[in-house]
């Protein structure tokens, strides 16, 4: 009620006024996640404040920075000033702080969070690069191609899609380039030899890989040739990935160039360039970043190798580059989702990690499916064979994981 009266557009007769509680917000708000991390420690083991108040009272000059509130006094019991008590209010639950203290509620169709590097960053499970943690059923990746690189991801997964990017970086390293206007071969050449060259490289240290996806919506008919090939020769499943945006997905209703069909993600067969993964680009990167801010034992979780303190710095950017400003929900259950690019940042790792975990979810994982094995399925042009690893027949190219697909000839 008193956001449509104080609204003068809709009630014009009321002379309205908001006045938010934080006039301007402090400009590292980073540095407000860090400070969130100790406050909550504090909470955890009922210190009544003093983590968070001596942690404020030391870097009390970069937190304040660029802040101001309205009212100076406004100060919570045991804190120290108005503006830490207006952030911790912001912190504890951003949605209420934006009705409750700012006058600016939230439309009910906007699913907006904030996501930083530092947070994305601070998701480490401890264990070393490319160890595969225990009880996770997929090893896939994903490779998103451009004409100065191919950026690379390999994630383990569960059934319930909790993740863990495994390793990942860019072919070539930096600052080499995969390709350039003065180089003495094609673009088309460069791409080949990049992707040929890195998928045997990945096929090699992982064994267990199910699937590679690899980008093609950037140089297509180059990407559809060359998996087509390397499909032929190596054990994981060697695909091209074609991403397209939530208002374009949709799964075709014939029978016989659908394989296989997931939450978002299918695999299409099609006579002039054989099969695909196609996926919902939008919905896995709110998967991805959404991931992030999940507890990390929990279904749909994603976290990154390392010790505490290891810093994924350069990834956690790329995952961070988009911003998922509004999902509208339409009436068939369908998520229409509008995005925003920062254009200073690239997303080249955040595409590779999406694809991988497409490459997983369209064997029926998802968030909230906890433990349950999908049942076994056959299609048209597919069989089941043994466990993880099995030799598949003659004419038949095996495929790794614990499922071990291969397709028939």
């Amino acid at each position: 009620m008193a956001d449509q009266i104080t609204d003068r557009d809709r009630m014009p007769e009321w002379r309205g006024s908001r006045f938010p509680m934080v006039v301007r917000f402090p400009d590292n708000l980073d540095a407000w996640e860090r400070y969130n991390q100790v406050r909550l420690d504090g909470i955890g083991s009922d210190d009544g404040g003093k983590a968070a108040n001596a942690y404020y009272k030391a870097h009390r000059g970069v937190l304040d920075s660029g802040g101001k509130v309205q009212w100076e006094d406004d100060v919570l019991p045991r804190r120290l000033s108005a503006l830490q008590s207006a952030m911790d209010l912001y912190l504890a639950n951003r949605r209420a702080f934006a009705s409750e203290h700012q006058q600016e509620p939230q439309d009910d169709v906007s699913r907006l969070y904030v996501l930083t590097p530092d947070m994305v960053s601070s998701r480490t499970t401890g264990t070393t690069r490319s160890e595969v943690p225990e009880g996770y059923q997929y090893v896939t990746a994903g490779v998103d191609v451009n004409d100065y690189a191919l950026s690379w991801a390999v994630v383990s997964t569960r059934y319930d899609l909790n993740t863990t990017v495994i390793d990942y970086g860019r072919y070539p390293g930096e600052p080499a380039a995969l390709w350039g206007p003065t180089a003495q071969y094609t673009l088309q050449t460069a791409i080949t030899r990049g992707i040929q060259e890195l998928v045997t490289v990945l096929a090699g240290r992982w064994p267990m890989l199910h699937r590679i996806a690899v980008d093609g919506n950037y140089e297509t008919e180059t990407v559809y040739s060359v998996c087509e090939k390397l499909d032929k020769v190596h054990k994981p499943d060697i695909i091209t990935a074609r991403g397209v945006g939530s208002k374009s997905y949709f799964v075709p209703n014939s029978p016989k160039s659908v394989v296989r069909a997931g939450d978002g993600v299918h695999i299409l067969r099609q006579r002039a360039r054989g099969r695909s993964l196609w996926f919902d680009s939008h919905r896995f990167h709110k998967l991805l970043q959404c991931g992030c801010l999940l507890p990390q034992a929990a279904a749909g979780a994603v976290s990154f190798f390392g010790q505490p303190g290891q810093q994924h710095s350069v990834i956690a950017a790329h995952i961070c580059a988009d911003t998922l400003e509004s999902v509208v929900v339409r009436d068939d259950g369908r998520e229409i989702m509008t995005w925003t690019r920062d254009e200073t940042q690239v997303n080249d790792l955040a595409d590779a990690v999406a694809m991988a975990l497409a490459a997983a979810a369209v064997e029926g994982a998802r968030p909230h499916d906890q433990n349950i094995e999908p049942k076994a399925r056959t299609h048209r042009g597919l069989v089941r064979s043994g466990g993880g690893g099995a030799r598949a027949p003659t004419g038949g190219s095996a495929r790794g994981g614990n499922w071990g697909w291969h397709r028939g000839r």
